[in-house]
């Protein structure tokens, strides 16, 4: 078995941390951008508030039985499926800021050698978090990484989350302009495809037993693709749909949605409620949910 190697290089201000992985660089990747599988490996117990892999992203980890540990930061580099680098700051500890490297080095065999570098700013920072525990908590962390993606695919552990979320939206437009924004091809494409998505394909069929297909890929470099079929549509009122979203070719949720329009002094009041069955932990209803957040946010701008 393959052990991790933790040095301190007090002249750097740096702690490098190397393991070899019999796994890919793709598969160690997403397993450090995708929620539902840091909090396989990241610590015990680990929620994930934000993670959004891009330069200028954002990203927010819990842990700790009561959630007393809060870390976050921002990327600053992402090659994929090569390098991360990002801000790392503990927040009972705000102001003290380093910054943590990740590279991703392909070996022979489908092999990867995981290289993490984190640089302090000063002496008292390294020395106080190297006496916090950070060998142990490291050296532990990429044991549980190397279970989750060292496991044959035939020996994945299969897992369905079911949830359900309702967002409710006001907004400052007519009735008929908020459901075209739905209905109409065009209107839907200044908002349902978002800012950092490379546009891949869309097709749509707004009608009851109609599909729409709409795909593109993100900041994270993975083919992100929604496929939809149209099951209830009363003009101005409500649309029911089911759809699946995938990452590549992998399913990672199937869900029902209904949305209502109602029309309220000349604005439009949106509920949207979804049930989710949430695949193998690449999504969850949180990080769902604030995906749905920030499309309406979208779908706003789009009416101004």
């Amino acid at each position: 078995m393959t052990k991790a190697t933790f040095v301190v290089d007090k002249d750097k201000l740096e702690v490098r941390l190397e393991r070899i992985f019999e796994a890919t660089a793709e598969r160690l990747w997403q397993a450090y951008i995708n929620p539902g599988q840091v909090v396989q490996w990241w610590d015990s117990p680990t929620s994930v508030d934000k993670l959004d892999v891009r330069v200028g992203g954002a990203w927010r980890f819990v842990s700790g039985d009561n959630g007393e540990h809060g870390f976050r930061g921002e990327y600053t580099e992402v090659d994929k499926p090569h390098k991360m680098v990002r801000t790392f700051e503990y927040e009972p500890y705000l102001g003290h800021v380093s910054v943590e490297s990740v590279t991703l080095e392909p070996l022979d065999g489908g092999r990867t050698r995981l290289i993490i570098t984190q640089t302090f700013t000063n002496l008292d920072d390294l020395n106080g978090m190297v006496g916090s525990g950070m060998e142990g908590g490291a050296v532990a962390s990429l044991e549980r990484l190397a279970k989750l993606v060292e496991t044959r695919e035939d020996d994945v552990k299969r897992s369905i989350t079911h949830g359900s979320f309702t967002v409710e939206r006001t907004f400052i437009a007519p009735l008929a302009k908020v459901f075209a924004a739905f209905a109409e091809q065009d209107a839907k494409e200044r908002w349902f495809k978002g800012p950092d998505a490379n546009a891949g394909e869309h097709s749509m069929d707004f009608s009851v037993g109609g599909r729409e297909t709409n795909s593109g890929t993100f900041h994270d470099g993975v083919m992100h693709r929604f496929e939809a079929t149209y099951y209830d549509i009363v003009p101005s009122a409500r649309i029911v749909y089911a759809y699946e979203m995938y990452l590549d070719d992998v399913r990672i949720s199937v869900s029902l949605t209904t949305i209502t329009f109602e029309d309220v002094d000349g604005k439009t009041q949106l509920t949207l409620h979804e049930d989710g069955a949430f695949l193998d932990d690449f999504d969850n209803p949180a990080v769902r949910e604030a995906g749905t957040r920030s499309l309406l946010d979208a779908l706003a701008n789009s009416l101004t």
